[in-house]
This record gives C-alpha cells, sequence and structure tokens, in this order.
C-alpha cells in the first residue's frame, strides 16, 4: 500500500506526517514524504536554493529524534503549484491514501480559489485523510457517516482496507429525516400517530444501514449504528458532540468545481467545526472499492 504525505512545514502539517508514518507502520506500507516549492514564492532565495533548502529539512525530519517511526519515508521535493503538485504525485504513484494537514494560511486566497486541501479534493479519486491531532495510536473512535445509498458499501471498504477501524470503536451514523411526518400532523393525524411512524421510519432506516454492513463489512458486529433525525451536517455534528470520536470519516460526491459545492454543503460544514481527524472519500474511491469486490 502506498501513502502520500504533504508537508508545507509549518507545525500544523507535523500531525499529518506523523498519522502517515503511524499508518505506514501498521500496514507495511510505501510512504513518501512530499513538498512542493511553489514557483510563485518571493522570499529572496532562488529556486534552486528553495529546493536545496526543503530537501535538507525534509532528511532532517525523517531522522531520529524527529522521526519516531520504523517505516523509512521516500523524500521528495518538487517544482510546481501545491495542489498540482500532490494531484500528480498521488496519481503517478496510485496512492492509496494522501495525509494532508488543514491548510489556512491565506484567508482572502481561500475564499476565492479555495484551499490546497480543497483543491485536492475537487480532483482526487482517492482518500484524503486530513490530521489534525497529535498521534498516540491507532484511532480509539471511528465515526463513519453513511446515508443508506450503494455508495456507502464503497467507504465501508475503503476505510477497512485502510486499517482505520482496527482495534477501534466504530460508529455508524445515518442522518434521517422520516417523511410525511408534517404532512400527518396537517391532515390531523395526530401526535401519536406521527410519533409511531417516526418511530418506524427509524428502525427501518437502522434496518438498512445494518444490512449494508453486513454485505460490505468484513466485520458488520463490531459497528454500532446510530440514526440521527436531522439534516445531515447537524446529524454528524451531534453525533461528534455525543460520542467525541477520534476520527470523522464522510463520503464526497461531484467532480471538479462542482465537487466544491457539494463539499461546502455537508463535509466542509463538519469539517471547519470539528477538531478530530477527518478522512474524505470521493466518490470515485468508492466505485473503484466497489469494483475491487
Amino acid at each position: 500500500m502506498k501513502i502520500l504525505s504533504a508537508t508545507d512545514f509549518l507545525p500544523k502539517s507535523d500531525a499529518a506526517m506523523d498519522r502517515a508514518g503511524f499508518l505506514a507502520d501498521a500496514l507495511a506500507g510505501e510512504l513518501t514524504l512530499l513538498y512542493a516549492v511553489s514557483p510563485d514564492a518571493a522570499d529572496g532565495q532562488t529556486l534552486e536554493q528553495r529546493v536545496r533548502r526543503a530537501d535538507s529539512r525534509l532528511t532532517s525530519r525523517t531522522s531520529p529524534p524527529k522521526w519516531r517511526w520504523g517505516s523509512q519515508p521516500q523524500v521528495a521535493v518538487q517544482c510546481g503549484h501545491p495542489a498540482r503538485v500532490v494531484l500528480d504525485n498521488a496519481y503517478r504513484s496510485r496512492a492509496a491514501l494522501v495525509v494532508l494537514g488543514p491548510h489556512r494560511d491565506n484567508a482572502l486566497a481561500d475564499a476565492v480559489n479555495g484551499t490546497i486541501t480543497e483543491k485536492v479534493l475537487g480532483a482526487a479519486a482517492f482518500p484524503v485523510l486530513i490530521a489534525q491531532q497529535q498521534v498516540h495510536g491507532a484511532y480509539g473512535r471511528v465515526l463513519v457517516a453513511l446515508d443508506g445509498t450503494p455508495a456507502g458499501g464503497g467507504i465501508v471498504r475503503a476505510i477497512e482496507s485502510l486499517g482505520l477501524t482496527r482495534d477501534s470503536e466504530v460508529i455508524a451514523v445515518h442522518a434521517h429525516e422520516p417523511p410525511y411526518v408534517s404532512m400527518m400532523n396537517i391532515v390531523g393525524a395526530g401526535m401519536e400517530a406521527a410519533a409511531s411512524y417516526a418511530e418506524a421510519s427509524r428502525v427501518q432506516a437502522s434496518a438498512e444501514i445494518r444490512a449494508q454492513l453486513d454485505e460490505h463489512s468484513n466485520d458488520a458486529a463490531a459497528y454500532r449504528v446510530v440514526v440521527v433525525e436531522h439534516r445531515p451536517a447537524s446529524a454528524i455534528l451531534e453525533a461528534v458532540e455525543s460520542f467525541r470520536p477520534d476520527l470523522v470519516v464522510l463520503g464526497t460526491r461531484g467532480h471538479g468545481r462542482f465537487r466544491r459545492a457539494l463539499l461546502g454543503s455537508v463535509a466542509s460544514e463538519v469539517m471547519g467545526a470539528v477538531q478530530c481527524d477527518v478522512l474524505l472519500v470521493p466518490e470515485r474511491a468508492f466505485q473503484d472499492s466497489l469494483a475491487a469486490a
């Protein structure tokens, strides 16, 4: 398994490099640590000087005592715009996972053009892990958002293939808004009938998620299924507040610029509100995972 982690040498990138190193050890994977030297930088140094300096810093970061993992990563320094460099390397190496830190160094530029992370997600066909927390071992509790569509099977296969649910408490959260409840109140069906209908709808939704796990998981019994009656982003955030996971797993849909609009409605809202790590699994990764089954 090939893992790619990109750094910008800022402190927020340390968690991403460490999580990538931990996963490389756990999965016996091949890890590449990447730094992109932007051609637009204006720091008084020549491009050659910046490349040499970056290579030296990466080599130092991957040497003891700073590097505490058994797997020795490959180091790569390349010139180009960061998002494009990350994508090119991920596709060229057929990376199974890309690990990034949160990227917010220019609020105005981010608002206009999107962050490096958003740009990578906009074109990615592989899972992207946004690592924000210090690494103390495997994730203790993982929260997986499933919407009941076929894509959910791909999410389950993807996270299990990456070993992200090993030795973890895993909670599958499903956002559910029972249809017709408000209409029942309007036509005078009564609160008791509406509540009974809502409960039956919730039980059915839970059974559908459980059936999906039975079909696609290697250990479906390890998942706890939780149905939250809210719109998706609110349901996920409510579950995060209740269960305090170390990792939240979300699926994304769409392609290119259109994906950013879709990402903004759910995943972007969740990412902006949580402090834990977040794994985003694009729809194309779902399809690849299901096709390989």
